[in-house]
C-alpha cells in the first residue's frame, strides 16, 4: 500500500471515530486531526469516498432511464 493510500485509510478511520462517538470533545479532537492531515497532504473529502460531500460529484448523466 502506498503512503498516500495509508494516509487516506488513516483519515477515513479517524472520520469514522469522529462520527461514532457521542463525546463532542473526542469528536472535535478526531476532526482536528482529520483536518490537519487533509491540509498536510492536500486531500479533499471526496477523494476518501465520503458521499456526504457531493461538491463536484453531481451526476448529470445516468445509465438508467429516468
Amino acid at each position: 500500500m502506498t503512503d498516500l493510500l495509508k494516509i487516506k485509510a488513516k483519515i477515513t478511520a479517524l472520520l469514522a471515530k469522529a462520527k461514532g462517538t457521542d463525546n463532542e470533545h473526542e469528536a472535535a479532537a478526531f476532526m482536528a486531526k482529520v483536518e490537519e492531515l487533509m491540509d498536510e497532504y492536500q486531500i479533499e473529502i471526496y477523494e476518501l469516498g465520503d458521499q456526504s460531500d457531493t461538491m463536484g460529484h453531481e451526476d448529470f448523466f445516468s445509465s438508467t432511464p429516468a
